[in-house]
């Protein structure tokens, strides 16, 4: 018994993720490990018609080629616009570094929508952690707070705050539903959103207020 341990131990098998690039060989009893944190894990496009699933480098190849118009390349700590409404749902989002952020409107139930921002990779990604901050430019009289109460949201004037921690994920499901969103106006009120965007990464200087 101790024999075969110790063969399980030294025998290395190819990361599942290999079709979709990854060159790592990794010892059998770290498989699952590996998985959750692997930077090859495929990662869903989220045009719901749209089948396509692989890294997240190449998703964001598949955006820019496929749905362009989505895709805003943005710099750390600098608010910019994005319009987002029922008829473009997402935007995806691009830093220097190639990587890929999803900024989306989502159904949650009784008539209500909600804006959200994730990090596209794996759900164990060892890479930079961060933070974001949405500010809804318009009149939110009648919307609501996000459902977590260690957020920060704040109504100032025709504004609707919210800033917390970018969450990751692979867009498998589709839909976003890490608890951690600014719900948007209701159905009855206007279906087109200006939205100011910054995304900080966790040890950079501080979220500069000026739009670019």
């Amino acid at each position: 018994m101790i024999a075969l341990e110790k063969i399980l131990e030294a025998s290395k098998i190819s990361c599942p993720n290999k079709p979709h690039g990854c060159p790592a060989r990794i010892p059998y009893y770290k498989k699952s490990e590996h998985k959750t944190s692997c930077p090859y894990c495929p990662c869903f496009c989220p045009e719901v018609s749209c089948n396509f699933a692989s890294s997240p480098k190449l998703l964001l190849e598949h955006a820019k080629d496929v749905h362009n118009p989505l895709v805003h390349k943005f710099k750390y700590g600098v608010a910019f616009y994005a319009c987002i409404s029922d008829s473009f749902r997402f935007k995806v989002l691009e830093d220097r570094e190639d990587r890929i952020f999803l900024l989306s409107l989502n159904d949650i139930g009784q008539g209500k929508r909600a804006l959200s921002l994730v990090c596209v990779r794996a759900p164990g990604s060892c890479g930079p952690e961060f933070l974001y901050k949405l500010t809804l430019e318009r009149d939110v009289s009648d919307a609501s707070s996000s459902n977590n109460s260690s957020s920060n949201n704040k109504k100032r004037g025709r504004r609707l705050k919210f800033s917390g921690p970018v969450m990751n994920s692979t867009l498998e499901e589709r839909m976003i539903d890490d608890g951690l969103f600014l719900v948007a106006p209701d159905s009855g009120a206007s279906k087109e959103f200006s939205v100011s965007v910054c995304v900080k990464m966790c040890g950079l200087s501080e979220v500069k207020e000026e739009v670019a």
